[in-house]
C-alpha cells in the first residue's frame, strides 16, 4: 500500500497567552480579552489554510476527488469510512459546523447574564459595607 501524505499543521497556543486590555468599569474591574482552550471539547474549526465562512468550498474538490486519486489503493473499508467524512463538500461542511459550534459556545457562556445585577449589592451597616 503506497504511503498517502496528510499534512497537519496544528493551532498552536501560547502557553500563557498574555490578556489584551478592553476596557475598564473601574480600578478592580477591568475587561480583558485572551484565548481560552476549553478541554475535552473537539470542535470544528472556524478557518484552516484559507477555508473560511466566506470561502468554504476551498478543499471540498480535492476533498472529492481523493479517494479515487491519491486515495486509490487505501483498503476497502478504509475507503468506506473517509467517504462519509470527505464527499459532498466536506470543507463547506466542516466551516458551517465551526459556525454553529462558535454560536453554541457564545449562548453557554452568555447563559444567564441577561439576570446578573450591573453592579454588586452591598448592604452597609454601621459604616461598613460587605457585599451581599
Amino acid at each position: 500500500m503506497p504511503i498517502v501524505s496528510l499534512p497537519y499543521k496544528p493551532e498552536h497556543l501560547a502557553f500563557c497567552d498574555k490578556p489584551v486590555w478592553v476596557s475598564a468599569t473601574d480600578g478592580d474591574t477591568p475587561t480583558l480579552q485572551f484565548p481560552i482552550r476549553m478541554l475535552g471539547i473537539d470542535a470544528p474549526e472556524l478557518h484552516y489554510e484559507g477555508a473560511v465562512a466566506t470561502t468554504p468550498g476551498k478543499f471540498d474538490a480535492p476533498f472529492n476527488t481523493f479517494l479515487s486519486d491519491a486515495g486509490k489503493d487505501l483498503d476497502a473499508g478504509l475507503k468506506q469510512h473517509l467517504a462519509k467524512k470527505l464527499l459532498n463538500n466536506a470543507c463547506t461542511r466542516h466551516i458551517a459546523a465551526g459556525q454553529a459550534s462558535v454560536s453554541g459556545s457564545k449562548t453557554a457562556c452568555t447563559k444567564g447574564q441577561e439576570r446578573q445585577p450591573a453592579h454588586t449589592p452591598v448592604h452597609v451597616r454601621d459604616g461598613r459595607g460587605r457585599s451581599v
